[in-house]
């Protein structure tokens, strides 16, 4: 299967804010968040993670949920044409 648009999307999302596992699920549809940002990690670009506590969309709290974000000054259109291939 080709996860590759799936791994823009969180890209994508990351470029705007940080991003909760939750999020990434709910908003971005993207099904398998903390394996797209281990191959972006990867791929070379610098993620960060905290852990945090907070509701799903039909209001079930939830518990050490994964917030990622991007780090970095990096010019990501220049690791994008590098790493593409990867995907």
């Amino acid at each position: 299967m080709n996860y590759k648009p799936q791994v823009w999307r969180v890209l994508d999302a990351l470029k705007l804010s940080p991003q909760t596992t939750l999020s990434l699920r709910e908003l971005h549809n993207v099904m398998a968040p903390a394996a797209r940002i281990a191959e972006l990690k990867r791929a070379g670009f610098e993620i960060t993670v905290v852990y945090v506590s907070l509701r799903d969309l039909k209001g079930v709290l939830h518990h050490k949920v994964a917030c990622y974000t991007l780090q970095g000054s990096r010019q990501l259109s220049l690791m994008l044409a590098t790493n593409d291939e990867q995907y």
